[in-house]
């Protein structure tokens, strides 16, 4: 993990086609807004993330 910003995330992943890592981003909000969840009371709470288990 990177960067944590209010529901975006930038990270690094590593692809069996690329012996290099590749830097990903991810926006939760348009995610949980097709699951009908209120990003804002979703995300609001949500100071750090870390990786647990890699």
């Amino acid at each position: 993990m990177k960067r944590w910003d209010a529901g975006y995330l930038v990270t690094d992943a590593k692809y069996s086609h690329n012996a290099g890592d590749e830097e990903e981003y991810i926006d939760l909000v348009p995610i949980l807004k097709d699951l009908f969840i209120d990003s804002g009371a979703f995300l609001s709470p949500i100071k750090n993330v870390e990786v647990a288990h890699t």
